[in-house]
C-alpha cells in the first residue's frame, strides 16, 4: 500500500537515476492502493504543452499550455478535479541562453471558489551551469491577488528529469500566505 509510494518517491529523489541513466526498475505486486493516500496528502498539477515556435538561442518562442491543479489544504469534496487553466507563454533568450525572460497570459476556472478570470505572469531564468539555474517569477489571477516565488532547478537527467525547489508567497499577505515547493518535472519525447 502506502509503502510503495514512499519507495518510488525515494527512488526518484535519491539521485540513483542520474548516476545510472540506463537502469531499469519495476514495481511488482504493489497494486494501486497507495495512490489515493499520496494524492490526498499532496498538491498535484497535470499540464500539457504545445510549442507554436520553439525557443532558439538569442531569439524567442511561444506556445500553449492547459492543465488542472489541486491543492490538498482546500476542501475538495465538491471538486475532485481541481481548478482548470490555460495560458500562452512567450519566452525570449539572451546571452546565448544563459538568461531567459518568460511571460504569459491566459485564463483560469477556479472551481473551488466558483470564479473565472485572467492569468498573467512574468519571470526569468538564469543558468549557472548547463544543469543548474536560478528562477524567479511574479504572477497572478483576477480576484486572487499577486504572488511571487524564486528558486533553483536542477537537471537530474538532462532534458528528461528536473528537480525544482522554490520559496514564495502572496504579495498582498506574505506574512500569512507563503510556501516552499519541491517538484519533479518529467519531460517526454513528443507524443505526435
Amino acid at each position: 500500500g502506502r509503502r510503495n509510494g514512499v519507495q518510488l518517491a525515494g527512488l526518484l529523489m535519491s539521485g540513483v537515476l542520474a548516476r545510472f541513466p540506463t537502469i531499469k526498475f519495476v514495481s511488482v505486486e504493489s497494486g494501486i492502493g497507495w495512490i489515493p493516500f499520496m494524492l490526498e496528502a499532496m498538491d498535484y498539477q497535470f499540464q500539457g504543452k504545445w510549442l507554436g515556435r520553439e525557443l532558439e538561442v538569442n531569439s524567442w518562442g511561444w506556445g500553449f499550455a492547459a492543465g488542472v491543479v489541486r491543492h490538498a489544504e482546500i476542501n475538495l469534496r465538491q471538486n475532485l478535479i481541481g481548478s482548470r487553466y490555460f495560458y500562452f507563454p512567450v519566452s525570449v533568450s539572451f546571452r546565448d541562453d544563459r538568461v531567459v525572460l518568460l511571460t504569459n497570459v491566459g485564463g483560469v476556472d477556479n472551481r473551488d471558489e466558483g470564479r473565472r478570470g485572467m492569468l498573467w505572469g512574468i519571470g526569468g531564468e538564469y543558468y549557472l551551469t548547463p544543469r543548474a539555474m536560478l528562477a524567479a517569477e511574479t504572477y497572478g489571477a483576477t480576484g486572487l491577488g499577486s504572488h511571487a516565488q524564486f528558486g533553483v532547478r536542477f537537471w537530474i537527467v538532462p532534458d528528461h528529469l528536473q528537480l525544482d525547489a522554490s520559496y514564495g508567497g502572496n504579495l498582498d499577505a506574505f506574512q500569512r500566505t507563503h510556501w516552499t515547493t519541491i517538484g519533479l518535472r518529467i519531460i517526454t519525447k513528443p507524443f505526435f
